[in-house]
């Protein structure tokens, strides 16, 4: 990261190649988990974008790297700021049913969740599901995505009736991914164990606590 920058420092600000430079020694650092300097890299390169009028899609792509940064660091209300703005960009740009917009969507709604703003976040799933359905079918990894935190949010906002439709919901995306990737898929065991979770709770009569739930596929604790 740090060499690749150095050999390319010198070059005008509005050179490509010391762009991606730039934007490679921020990847590097933030594999390397020394995410305060990856956010600093991230901001200055962002920065640059702006002042030479890069297009509104390359910015969207560093916020997206800051949105991250963020959340790793643990500061969530900033994350969600910059995600909210990364959503609306994409939308505004894309319209509403591409994937680019789908996948802002489900960054938007995991965003919300982590700081217990479940109603919005339901509020927001609703139009992408629909979307993603119409547009991609309902085996496609965007829809089966956005049901799967969609169901993690209903569970989350409380009540029995709640907790049953996220069960009938994880039930058919569970179904779905098993016919998609098979029993042993770490995506259809992760959602399996999740429903199961969810059955669990509802014979036994109670809801499911109101933890900051990541749903979907890349969630690291399903």
């Amino acid at each position: 990261g740090w060499a690749c920058w150095k050999t390319y420092l010198g070059r005008p600000e509005t050179d490509q190649i010391r762009r991606m430079a730039m934007n490679l020694l921020g990847n590097g650092l933030y594999a390397a988990n020394r995410d305060e300097e990856a956010l600093s890299v991230f901001e200055a390169n962002l920065a640059t974008l702006r002042r030479f009028g890069a297009p509104e899609a390359h910015l969207l792509d560093m916020k997206g790297n800051l949105a991250s940064t963020h959340h790793k660091l643990g500061r969530h209300k900033e994350s969600l700021s910059t995600t909210r703005e990364i959503y609306a960009g994409v939308k505004s740009l894309y319209g509403d049913r591409h994937f680019r917009t789908l996948q802002a969507a489900f960054n938007l709604a995991l965003a919300l969740n982590k700081l217990g703003k479940y109603a919005e976040s339901e509020s927001l799933l609703r139009g992408p599901i629909s979307d993603a359905q119409h547009t991609f079918g309902n085996d496609n990894e965007y829809t089966l995505d956005l049901r799967s935190v969609l169901a993690d949010t209903l569970a989350c906002l409380g009540g029995i009736d709640n907790l049953r439709a996220a069960v009938a919901m994880r039930e058919d995306v569970y179904k779905r991914t098993r016919q998609i990737f098979g029993a042993l898929h770490p995506m259809t065991q992760r959602r399996q164990r999740r429903l199961e979770e969810y059955r669990a709770a509802v014979a036994q009569g109670y809801t499911i606590v109101r933890e900051h739930r990541d749903g979907g596929r890349d969630d690291p604790n399903p």
